[in-house]
């Protein structure tokens, strides 16, 4: 018994040679005490302090690095890779954590062993006994988020700006030259029954007090802009605005827009009161045309609207300003579904 009191009292002074002239305790060497060792003053290791936990190894160590200066640096044992914090009560419980293809951090809930905050380099994750949110990072490919349900609470008035942005850098673009993408794509999958409903997409306003709208394009519920133009809206009061085309005639001749939903027609100028002719290509099934004549250039001018393909009819004549009429087109061509002063050939 004497001789292991002697030991360890040697290695104790070798140890912490520094103490011994009265200056901090300091390592030297590798040194390998199995007794709990209390400190009460500053420690200083020259090298760096291993960590074993009798089958991996981790590493603390300050290093200096050009052009930084000092870090200090804790090198994670290359089977786990992973540091916990949690509650010192809890410092021996095995929490079930699978091995992490990098670096990580969990963040342990001080009562709950399957809740926790992971962080590493390729995921990012928010575990929680009622659901999770995570974010996974492959080193190509897009960021995949999974979840079981997503809130995102405002807990601030905004003076200013808008709450939440999806944007790009200058340049950085959808570059695909064959196939079709999307900048936003939602893919709910619905399997209800009974009395279940449900909403691709729902926007509930809450409307204390309103402005005018006149520093913007009104107040909408939607808003579809092309290049800061809108070109589809839907009003807080439900009505709803596409951005009209003008179709001038030029030597009795236009073409109306299938991608536009309505078409102004102006007849052509060069005095001649004839008919002129506006041509409409074929269009989608289910795609909605309506036509109005505007303006009658010169006296007894004429418009006629000329499809492709249509349904029953050649062509609808309309010879006074403020006629028109609605198509839709189906499988066989574009149908008139109501005219206004128009004539049917």
């Amino acid at each position: 018994m004497r001789k292991t009191i002697l030991a360890f009292i040697v290695a104790v002074v070798l140890c912490f040679s520094g103490q011994a002239i009265g200056g901090e305790p300091r390592f030297y060497g590798q040194s390998i005490f199995n007794v709990a060792l209390t400190f009460n003053a500053d420690i200083s290791v020259t090298d760096q302090i291993n960590l074993l936990d009798g089958t991996d190894t981790h590493i603390i160590k300050a290093v200096r690095e050009s052009g930084l200066g000092g870090r200090l640096t804790i090198g994670l044992d290359e089977t786990a890779r992973t540091v916990v914090i949690c509650d010192a009560g809890d410092i021996d419980v095995d929490f079930g954590l699978p091995p992490s293809d990098d670096p990580a951090l969990v963040i342990m809930h001080p009562t709950e062993i399957t809740s926790r905050l992971i962080l590493s380099y390729y995921r990012f994750g928010l575990y929680r006994a009622e659901g999770y949110c995570e974010f996974n990072m492959p080193a190509t490919g897009p960021i995949l988020a999974h979840n079981l349900k997503f809130t995102v609470n405002a807990e601030n008035d905004l003076a200013a700006g808008d709450f939440n942005t999806f944007n790009s850098d200058a340049n950085i673009e959808l570059t695909d030259t064959d196939g079709e993408q999307s900048w936003v794509y939602i893919e709910p999958k619905i399997n209800q029954s009974d009395t279940g409903a449900y909403n691709g997409l729902k926007i509930d306003v809450t409307e204390t007090h309103l402005g005018t709208g006149a520093t913007g394009d009104g107040n909408n519920l939607l808003n579809l802009q092309v290049a800061s133009a809108t070109k589809f809206a839907v009003s807080n009061g439900g009505m709803i605005t596409t951005t009209p085309e003008t179709v001038t005639c030029t030597t009795e001749a236009g073409t109306a827009s299938i991608n536009i939903r309505t078409s102004l027609l102006v007849t052509d100028g060069d005095a001649d009161t004839d008919e002129d002719t506006v041509a409409l290509g074929n269009g989608v099934v289910g795609d909605e045309k309506v036509f109005v004549y505007l303006t009658e250039t010169d006296a007894g001018d004429s418009v006629n609207v000329t499809p492709t393909t249509g349904l029953g009819f050649t062509k609808i004549l309309f010879d006074v300003p403020g006629e028109g009429c609605i198509m839709v087109y189906t499988a066989s061509g574009w149908a008139i579904v109501s005219n206004n002063g128009g004539t049917i050939t």
